[in-house]
């Protein structure tokens, strides 16, 4: 608890995430998940160490962004939206800032979908795992009817609720998180190009591409090698580059 006196000493903005209901005491074979604002990540480095020296307690520390090593699989921990209703929501509880209610549930909630997968237990997962470390399906139940939420406690239920509450990953983030765990393939959309199907695929070249004239090249390329049809080709203004 002496550590996170010192983070409220030095106005660092945090959130511990889970296992917090019992502190000072923290549930053995636990570490400490915390999410820290990026600007503040600085703040702590004195307080930690990057390796386990076998006597100190463990902690895994996240940023919203993912920056300064504050990524999963070089991956934001959370999507933004939550990720910064969960620091902007946080609540004191026995001398640390632990989630609000509604942002404890979205986050458990997105932690057992996305970074456990099948290995959540929660049903929807073609996969079953026999062995599960926590009951997320019971507890993110109970959790629910405190809070008066409406929701099927299902991987499918989880994943329309978060993307009511703009919570869920976007298409591209939900793609990698597709490659860490490919359970969660039935959670994406497929995008078609036309009628005919296909997937939709858009490459963006840079501008030495075009002053080098390569750009008729990298069309037959796509073409010839890999049988693609080009359905558009659009040269980028000023201000559309900016937002890329």
């Amino acid at each position: 608890m002496g550590f996170f006196e010192i983070l409220h000493e030095r106005n660092v903005e945090y959130v511990l995430l889970r296992w917090w209901h019992d502190l000072p005491e923290i549930p053995e074979g636990e570490d400490m998940d915390i999410l820290i604002k990026d600007e503040d990540r600085d703040l702590i480095n004195d307080l930690v160490v990057f390796y386990d020296n076998g006597t100190d307690l463990k902690c895994d520390f996240y940023t919203i962004s993912g920056s300064k090593h504050g990524s999963r699989r070089n991956i934001p921990y959370f999507q933004s939206n939550l990720a910064h209703s969960l620091v902007e929501k946080r609540i004191l509880y026995r001398g640390a800032y632990v989630p609000s209610p509604l942002t404890y549930f979205a986050s458990l909630a997105y932690h057992a979908v996305f970074h456990k997968g099948f290995n959540s237990g929660l049903p929807g997962f073609e996969e079953k795992q026999t062995e599960v470390e926590h009951d997320y399906t019971s507890v993110l139940k109970d959790l629910s009817m405190e809070l008066g939420i409406n929701i099927n406690i299902t991987t499918q239920g989880i994943f329309n609720w978060l993307k009511e509450q703009n919570f869920a990953p976007a298409d591209d983030t939900l793609a990698k998180l597709v490659e860490l765990k490919p359970e969660l393939g039935f959670l994406q959309k497929r995008l078609y190009s036309d009628i005919r199907g296909g997937d939709l695929i858009v490459y963006l070249v840079r501008e030495k591409l075009l002053e080098d004239g390569l750009l008729e090249d990298f069309k037959n390329f796509l073409e010839d090698k890999y049988q693609f049809d080009i359905i558009d080709t659009r040269i980028l203004n000023s201000e559309e580059k900016k937002t890329l």
